[in-house]
């Protein structure tokens, strides 16, 4: 049944469209993030981007030194650097 000339509906056409593109353009915002991660950056291991800069002084002055495992072999992950036996 449609509507006769005196009859008006009850809720514009355009807010209907207008709700739908907000609530659309919402859901895929959310949705993005879960379809589409951002790749986690990969930090460098202090080993090869801090150790080399430091003066002889302030190398000395380190707690822990890099080697205080002798024989242990550092591999890289892009999580972090993996001590392997």
């Amino acid at each position: 049944m449609g509507f006769t000339g005196s009859e008006t509906p009850s809720i514009n056409t355009g807010l209907i469209v207008a709700g739908t593109a907000i609530a659309t353009t919402a859901l895929l915002s959310f949705v993005r993030s879960y379809l589409w991660p951002t790749p986690p950056t990969i930090s460098r291991s202090p080993l090869r981007t801090i150790l080399p800069t430091l003066s002889q002084d302030e190398f000395a002055r380190l707690e822990y030194k890099p080697d205080n495992f002798p024989g242990a072999r550092d591999v890289e992950t892009p999580v972090r650097l993996q001590p392997c036996p």
